[in-house]
C-alpha cells in the first residue's frame, strides 16, 4: 500500500527498499525489504512466500560449529628475481 501511494506512477521492473523497525523481546532492530514493481503490484523480491534462502559456510571447532565468514579468493602471485649473495668465512 505504502509503495503504491509513494511511486503511483511507477514503470514494471522498478525496484526500491523499504526500511522498517521491528519491535521484540531483545530491543527495536532494523529490517530492509526489496520490492519489485512487476506492472500491476509490488512483490517482494528477494525472499519465496515469506522465506529468505541463506547459505553459509560452517566450520568445527572444539567449542562446536561456528559459522565461517572467510571468503576465498585466488591470489595471483609474483616471483621477484633475487640476486645471488657469497657469504664468506674468514676463519
Amino acid at each position: 500500500m505504502f509503495l503504491s501511494r509513494t511511486y503511483p506512477y511507477a514503470a514494471a521492473e522498478t525496484s526500491k527498499y523499504v526500511l522498517y523497525s521491528l519491535k521484540g523481546s531483545d530491543g527495536t532492530s532494523l529490517r530492509s525489504v526489496e520490492y519489485t514493481y512487476d506492472g500491476t503490484q509490488w512483490v517482494d523480491s528477494i525472499s519465496e512466500e515469506g522465506v529468505i534462502t541463506e547459505t553459509n559456510q560452517f566450520v568445527f571447532k572444539s567449542s562446536g560449529w561456528k559459522m565461517d565468514p572467510y571468503i576465498s579468493r585466488a591470489a595471483r602471485t609474483r616471483r621477484r628475481a633475487c640476486g645471488s649473495i657469497r657469504l664468506q668465512s674468514t676463519g
